[in-house]
């Protein structure tokens, strides 16, 4: 039971504790405009006489689905410059995968395979040259780069067959991706925050974030958040490269398929007559 609700506590922590990040986020640099209640009028009177009316518990759940909202759509727009970058694999698993992605480029040039079938793989610039022209570098890199697009858009599909092929392989991906992705998700709005309570500290009575206004404890404030920024995006590097290493090495160990590698294959030459 346990094993079943916990996928779902994964889906929503994380929009939810981005959100929670930016609304604290929000409350710390515009909470001191906020009037007190015998002062308020208008809208935030309003919001004053709602909250008394519908009590604590309904406004934390208000609170928490505007919260979950937040982290809905910051997740959609997420600057694609925060997003991890680097290797896709850890460095053992990358090279076992660059191995197996040198034998099929070899073995398509060893095996004379026809151009045309080549580039209907690869693209229409391997055809470039006549039907039996012999490879070149530009023709190897192009098999090599097309195979090597199995670490950016076959991930998806071959983890969706690892849930049906082996459950505990499964399990460890999916987990390894969430982390990664709640890591990814928090780290900019926790920067922000780290940084506004500084810049609050240093001025209790506005918030000030102008080069004129530093301190000492905004300064230390921007340094922290810039540290937890990159300790954050650098976990979440680590956790993308450990999901990718499980759903990679049970195609590479043919508990899944590999949709590239595959299409490759299926375009030898049979070797005996």
């Amino acid at each position: 039971m346990l094993s079943s609700i916990l996928p779902g506590f994964r889906e929503l922590r994380t929009p939810l504790a981005a959100g929670y990040l930016w609304l604290a986020t929000l409350w710390v640099i515009f909470g001191y405009l906020i009037p007190t209640e015998d002062q308020a009028t208008g809208l935030i009177a309003q919001f004053y006489a709602l909250n008394e009316a519908i009590g604590v518990t309904v406004l934390i759940a208000s609170v928490t689905f505007v919260a979950y909202i937040i982290g809905v759509v910051t997740s959609a727009i997420h600057p694609n410059w925060i997003m991890p970058t680097g290797a896709k694999l850890t460095k053992t698993s990358q090279e076992r995968f660059d191995r197996e992605a040198d034998m099929i480029t070899l073995l398509l040039e060893g095996l004379k395979v026809e151009r045309k079938k080549v580039a209907t793989l690869v693209g229409p610039k391997f055809a470039a040259g006549e039907p039996d022209d012999d490879w070149n570098d530009q023709d190897r890199q192009s098999v090599r780069a097309w195979l090597g697009n199995t670490l950016t858009e076959d991930v998806p599909s071959m983890a969706v067959q690892l849930q049906a092929a082996n459950k505990d392989m499964w399990d460890a991906y999916e987990r390894a991706e969430s982390e990664s992705n709640f890591r990814l998700m928090i780290s900019l709005p926790l920067a922000v925050l780290i940084a506004s309570v500084g810049c609050k500290l240093w001025s209790a009575d506005r918030f000030v974030f102008w080069p004129g206004d530093f301190g000492l404890i905004m300064d230390g404030a921007i340094l922290v958040a810039l540290v937890v920024g990159f300790l954050l995006l650098r976990k979440s590097r680590e956790q993308l490269r450990k999901s990718n290493d499980i759903v990679v090495l049970a195609g590479l160990d043919h508990l899944i398929r590999t949709p590239r590698f595959m299409s490759a294959q299926a375009i030898y030459p049979p070797i005996c007559p």
